[in-house]
């Protein structure tokens, strides 16, 4: 199926036309200092659940939680993002746009906020001797 600029890429059926006019809420930029993360983290649940609910379930969150996060998001990009339809929530082009380097992102800093695992064959102290001991027990 071929989608026009006016179609939704999830579904094959039209975006409403309030998002696609020049009424629509226009983008604004990101102050990335005031940026939470855990915003970034609802805006990629809902893109991969589909689904307010689900989304907020997935990330331990209420659905009111997570409805007011959406509104944060909302706010901070300047854009609906989703769109509410009988299935769930459909992302609108600016969230399409923005959800994967927002995924690479978090995957990033998750694996660089992990703590590092201790590997004893590669420790400074490799070349000491270690002696382990244990008390009597009796």
């Amino acid at each position: 199926m071929q989608h026009t600029p006016a179609d939704s890429p999830l579904s094959g059926k039209p975006y409403p036309r309030q998002l696609l006019s020049s009424n629509a809420v226009s983008a604004a930029p990101v102050n990335s200092c005031a940026l939470d993360l855990n915003l970034l983290r609802v805006l990629d649940a809902i893109v991969q659940e589909g689904s307010l609910t689900r989304a907020g379930r997935k990330l331990g969150l209420s659905q009111p939680a997570a409805s007011h996060a959406l509104a944060r998001l909302r706010h901070m990009f300047g854009d609906e993002l989703f769109i509410r339809i009988p299935d769930g929530m459909q992302p609108t082009p600016r969230a399409l746009r923005i959800a994967e380097p927002i995924r690479e992102a978090l995957r990033v800093l998750g694996t660089t906020l992990e703590p590092e695992r201790f590997d004893p064959a590669h420790s400074v102290r490799a070349s000491h001797c270690w002696r382990i001991t244990m008390q009597r027990v009796a």
